[in-house]
């Protein structure tokens, strides 16, 4: 408790909306925790606490529509609500790129199943029912989730030497689902493991188009706050 009264006392004193001492000390420490090598006063934080108050609790926010706190809500200025309105952009942006590659490393995830049963079974297989397509997921622009399919030809470059790989990508077209006649001159194991992963990546793919929802309406959003702010100026 003896930091608590080094802070200074015009803090306490200009610090007009009511949050309860915890809080102010909380806040406090925000900022300070930036400058461990020196105090800080209050005046020098004083172009901070608007950057803190929109730091308050979602349900003194909501407190605050109480009709009879006409004087709390004048304490809150242009900038604060500029600075909730922006941070509020920004985590929002920030937890999309999550969400997608959450949704990403899920969808390798079964993409790796797929290999290591395509890799299985190659290992049993004849000339005639190896296994050609192959799979990989990835992010496309940082913005779009990509779960495709590929086939590969195997080419000998010279007599006793390995086999060159070449790879050709398999279009999907506008569905959200592969056609499964792209597959029908694979063998009847591969047929069946390429369904069971491309039925998974299917709800991949949906979630991923609901993110880019999420994505387009942030954007708007972003617009007409750039709008709201323009008319204010």
């Amino acid at each position: 408790m003896q930091a608590v009264f080094q802070i200074d006392r015009w803090v306490f004193d200009n610090f007009h909306i009511r949050v309860s001492l915890l809080q102010r000390v909380s806040l406090y420490w925000k900022i300070t925790s930036s400058f461990p090598d020196r105090y800080l006063s209050g005046k020098e934080l004083a172009g901070d606490w608007e950057v803190c108050l929109a730091s308050l609790p979602t349900t003194r926010w909501l407190e605050l529509l109480e009709p009879s706190l006409v004087d709390e809500r004048s304490e809150i200025t242009s900038d604060v609500l500029s600075v909730e309105r922006a941070r509020f952009v920004t985590e929002v942006r920030s937890q999309i790129e999550r969400a997608l590659a959450v949704l990403a490393v899920e969808a390798q995830q079964e993409a790796d199943m797929y290999w290591a049963s395509h890799n299985l079974a190659r290992e049993d297989a004849s000339e005639d029912e190896q296994g050609r397509i192959g799979t990989r997921v990835r992010i496309v622009g940082k913005v779009s989730l990509s779960a495709e399919w590929y086939r590969n030809r195997f080419v000998s470059a010279a007599p006793n030497e390995k086999k060159l790989v070449f790879s050709t990508y398999i279009k999907k077209g506008k569905n959200l689902k592969y056609s499964m006649t792209n597959f029908k001159n694979e063998p009847q194991w591969a047929r069946e493991l390429i369904e069971q992963v491309e039925s998974r990546y299917v709800m991949f793919r949906k979630r991923a188009a609901a993110i880019s929802k999420v994505r387009r309406a942030l954007c708007e959003y972003e617009k007409l706050l750039n709008r709201t702010h323009s008319d204010e100026v």
